[in-house]
């Protein structure tokens, strides 16, 4: 029931309606078979691609928020967990015109800070230009809380946030090889 479920959310994300009822009713149902108990970290410990976002605005919770300068879209967005608990996140994004893409890098460390709940602390960012921008320290840290409604059977949901809301939904695919997917997009 579980892969099958997984499978259908696979689905219904990469269809080109991407109807948000459909996913929210599937993750609902996807909740309960993931058991809280069982440490998480592992079933993490992957890259991840982003296929569907509920809310646009949600995307800048977990990135930098710069896919709303204007003339910018955000082109793809990667997470890497890792399982010593540090996290990466790449955000690619398109500028209007004859411009290449832009790869912000955002490196930071995640830990488990409840049943199914996470903590990311991102201490420092790579820009487009490849200028490395360190927080300063822990006072100025980015901290962002999320919740995984379900990790498994190559699919991650995350709700950012402290309180779990399936109206504001981050739905991942594991991404077998991140290098190929990056070169693909002219970024490396």
């Amino acid at each position: 029931r579980q892969e099958t479920l997984a499978n259908e959310i696979l689905n219904t994300c990469k269809n080109s309606s991407q109807n948000l009822s459909e996913i929210e009713t599937l993750a609902k149902q996807l909740k309960p078979l993931s058991n809280p108990k069982t440490i998480f970290v592992e079933s993490l410990s992957q890259s991840w691609r982003l296929i569907f976002v509920s809310d646009n605005d949600i995307l800048g919770a977990l990135g930098t928020g710069l896919h709303k300068l204007p003339l910018t879209r955000m082109e793809d967005f990667f997470m890497s967990f890792g399982s010593g608990k540090e996290i990466e996140t790449l955000e690619i994004l398109r500028v209007l015109g004859p411009f290449p893409n832009v790869k912000n890098t955002l490196n930071g460390s995640f830990k488990v800070s409840g049943p199914g709940q996470i903590s990311i602390t991102y201490n420092s960012m790579i820009d487009g230009t490849g200028k490395e921008i360190k927080s300063g320290s822990s006072e100025t840290d980015n901290k962002v809380e999320a919740n995984v409604i379900f990790v498994g059977n190559g699919i991650l949901i995350l709700s950012p946030g402290k309180s779990e809301s399936f109206k504001k939904l981050m739905v991942f695919e594991v991404e077998d090889d991140l290098e190929a997917a990056l070169k693909k997009l002219r970024v490396i």
